[in-house]
């Protein structure tokens, strides 16, 4: 079984740990962050980064940074699982999984 879209994306990147949606705001709009979601296993779709800041008061509702989550919850029964990656170089990659 060949590796998945998410591994060779992030094979050489560390993931980091997200402290507070606060924290995370920050480095959206601070950084440079290259930001995909994954809405079907699997399956990753880039945003760009004005994409994510146009939007990210939406998102941002929806995010949960627990390790378990429960789709009532949240608005629409949908919630996203966020990961935070850095590289050697400190690229800053976002990685959203949609649960529905």
């Amino acid at each position: 079984m060949g590796k998945s879209q998410l591994e060779e994306l992030t094979k050489e990147f560390q993931k980091i740990p997200i402290t507070s949606l606060q924290e995370l705001s920050k480095i959206i709009f601070n950084n440079r962050i290259s930001c995909y979601i994954q809405e079907i296993e699997n399956m990753l779709k880039s945003i760009s980064s004005d994409d994510l800041k146009f939007k990210w008061l939406d998102i941002k509702s929806h995010i949960t940074l627990d390790d378990k989550a429960f789709l009532n919850d949240f608005p629409d029964e949908y919630f996203y699982f966020a990961d935070l990656w850095s590289n050697d170089s400190g690229e800053l990659l976002l990685i959203l999984k949609k649960h529905h």
